[in-house]
């Protein structure tokens, strides 16, 4: 049992947006339709979990897999737990988490994360001890049983090729998963499936120059549980010059071949008048090749 009062949570959203939380169907386009880009969520849980930092324990996400399954979708990350910040900022139309002072992350679960509810009625979120469900859009709501997020470390497993696997949480501090279930309220206000086949799509399309511009994530691993099609990209920086970093991946579409690219990375870190902390980053690719 977590120690979130999500209660008093809910509570003060319902009395707040009670016209929203009512008929949310009516509302979805300021919710979840401020983005062209439908599948747009993938990388707003990417970049919710980079910004899984704290600053005084050191804690971040090093580490995301990502599972899709024809009903829906689970992402994995090792980053800070959630907090009763997160909470209300996950349950909020206004409010995120950003720390103004620093520029280097964009904010958990502002608006963006909204765009979850362009596949979902109900996104589901566990994180260590705490476990919730948001309903209609703003409201959340403690998932009090079925979690024991110690031995959930030690049964997600990651199948490489030639037989070869890996888990990725087993030694991790921490642990936080997001389900996002395709299914929805249709126009009779009955729940229908919704299809995520663009959603496999933007997977297919992440590699590591995403991540090369990502402060914590330097492994992130997906797979299509429908079919075994997986792809798995992990970055290393450079004992000697940790400007130069590799990126490796290999997945179904490289068959028994490991794809091997090195980027020279420059980022400079200042101070901005309206933001501390602020950094511009450009990088060059030096090589790619396939080996072995």
């Amino acid at each position: 049992m977590g120690q979130i009062d999500y209660k008093a949570i809910y509570e003060q959203n319902q009395d707040e947006w009670k016209a929203l939380t009512r008929d949310p169907q009516r509302y979805e386009a300021l919710l979840a339709g401020h983005y062209s880009d439908s599948n747009h969520f993938v990388y707003e849980l990417l970049q919710n979990a980079e910004d899984a930092f704290d600053k005084d324990t050191g804690a971040s996400a090093s580490i995301v897999v990502i599972e899709y399954y024809a009903d829906k979708l689970v992402f994995y990350h090792n980053g800070k737990p959630f907090d009763e910040a997160d909470v209300r900022g996950v349950s909020s139309m206004l409010m995120g988490t950003k720390d103004r002072d620093d520029a280097q992350t964009i904010g958990r679960f502002g608006m963006g994360f909204k765009s979850v509810f362009k596949y979902t009625y109900q996104p589901e979120i566990y994180s260590d001890d705490e476990a919730f469900k948001i309903t209609n859009y703003l409201l959340p709501v403690e998932i009090s049983d079925g979690w024991d997020y110690e031995a959930e470390k030690k049964s997600i497993s990651c199948k490489l090729g030639e037989g070869r696997a890996f888990l990725p949480f087993l030694n991790e501090k921490h642990l936080t998963k997001i389900v996002i279930p395709f299914m929805k309220y249709g126009r009779k206000g009955e729940l229908e499936p919704v299809p995520g086949d663009d959603v496999l799509k933007k997977l297919d399309e992440l590699n590591g120059e995403i991540l090369l511009f990502l402060s914590h994530i330097k492994n992130l691993y997906w797979i299509n549980k429908e079919n075994g099609k997986y792809a798995h990209i992990t970055l290393q920086s450079d004992e000697k010059d940790e400007r130069i970093i590799t990126c490796r991946i290999e997945g179904t579409e490289y068959g028994d071949k490991e794809e091997i690219s090195r980027y020279l990375k420059f980022k400079k870190v200042f101070d901005h008048p309206e933001m501390d902390n602020a950094e511009v980053s450009v990088a060059y690719k030096l090589n790619s090749r396939a080996d072995n």
